[in-house]
């Protein structure tokens, strides 16, 4: 975890960019709309950012930070993991088709 106060905001700063882009792309992928989770996440970070702004005793800033920094590496992950279980239930559904189709041309034969 970085030591300083720049260092520590121009690292929640990347991640937040970092989940904005993962989102988008799901949304563009899928049709899907926002992932909840995410957006959860990407909310209780911005809860901690706030509170890190309102907060005079450096280690109590610097531990607001840090929380906000998991909650946006959590949104990323739980972005990440929406996306591997979509592509898990599409190869599913292909391969049933698939399986469907090989059954209809053995029957035809």
């Amino acid at each position: 975890m970085p030591s300083n106060k720049a260092d520590t905001l121009k690292l929640l700063l990347g991640l937040f960019e970092q989940a904005e882009v993962k989102i988008k792309n799901v949304e563009q992928t899928t049709q899907e709309g926002l992932l909840t989770p995410s957006i959860n996440q990407l909310r209780y970070a911005g809860y901690h950012i706030v509170r890190s702004l309102l907060e005079y005793d450096e280690q109590q800033v610097q531990e607001e930070r840090v929380s906000a920094i998991n909650h946006v590496k959590r949104a990323i992950y739980d972005i990440d993991e929406d996306i591997k279980a979509k592509r898990r239930f599409f190869i599913t559904i292909v391969m049933a088709v698939l399986a469907i189709v090989v059954a209809i041309a053995l029957a035809l034969k």
